[in-house]
């Protein structure tokens, strides 16, 4: 039988305190549990606000130093929005090496409407699975309050590393990724706002595009806002 990365990746101290679930996996501190049992897509509004309020560890839930670690899919990397609260860098290294969703790019987000009546995080949480996630090394970040709940504005990084499958990513899987979800902002943004919207996603995916290993592997960008047909959007510089 094969070894899951479960049984390999070496645990961090602070993650090897938290309670484990049926299988073995750690329940980082954020989940919400639902009738005593842990429900990993639900994040606890309580243990947001203590994470957000005492600059605790997202996953493990012990302090964090001057360094703040966020996972972030491809989108977010443009836009420097987050649901969660950052985490120690190790925790997240952890996280992207052996959580299920995370390491398994087929794998898809539970739908919140399907869980029961619970709270999910703030903004629209995009369902599918980017398969590229990236570390953002920041020393700072703010609040933002929006309509459907709190968010994060990730401040400027000091460092991106990307991972895939568990694995550092190579160039051509971080540029693939990124192409992707940069389409969907601006697909998103030729809905919502039309030209000006389209405008203002380009203006973002330019400086984002500089943290990819590789930037010359995205050159131009593909959406389909409505009603127009087809948009190529250049944002080589």
């Amino acid at each position: 039988m094969a070894l899951s990365p479960l049984d390999i990746v070496p645990m961090p101290d602070r993650i090897a305190k938290l309670p484990r679930d049926h299988r073995g996996y750690a329940v980082p501190f954020f989940v919400q549990f639902v009738d005593g049992k842990p429900v990993f897509p639900l994040f606890d509004p309580v243990k947001w606000m203590r994470c957000v309020g005492h600059k605790l560890c997202w996953i493990c839930g012990e302090p964090l130093g001057r360094n703040y670690a966020f996972p972030l899919g491809p989108m977010c990397t443009i836009n420097r929005v987050s649901s969660e609260p950052p985490s120690h860098l190790d925790c997240v290294v952890y996280a992207l090496q052996v959580c299920p969703f995370l390491v398994n790019p087929r794998m898809v987000r539970v739908p919140v409407a399907k869980l029961g009546e619970v709270r999910g995080p703030g903004g629209e949480m995009d369902e599918g699975n980017p398969g590229v996630m990236a570390i953002w090394m920041t020393r700072s970040y703010s609040l933002l309050d929006t309509p459907t709940g709190p968010l994060i504005e990730v401040g400027d990084p000091f460092a991106v590393t990307w991972f895939s499958r568990g694995r550092a990513a190579t160039p051509q899987e971080a540029a693939d990724a990124f192409i992707a979800g940069a389409a969907k902002l601006m697909t998103n943004a030729g809905i919502e706002a039309g030209e000006d919207g389209i405008i203002e996603v380009t203006r973002l995916i330019i400086p984002a595009r500089r943290l990819l290993p590789d930037p010359d592997l995205v050159r131009e960008i593909i959406a389909t806002p409505w009603p127009s047909d087809y948009r190529s959007i250049m944002v080589s510089e």
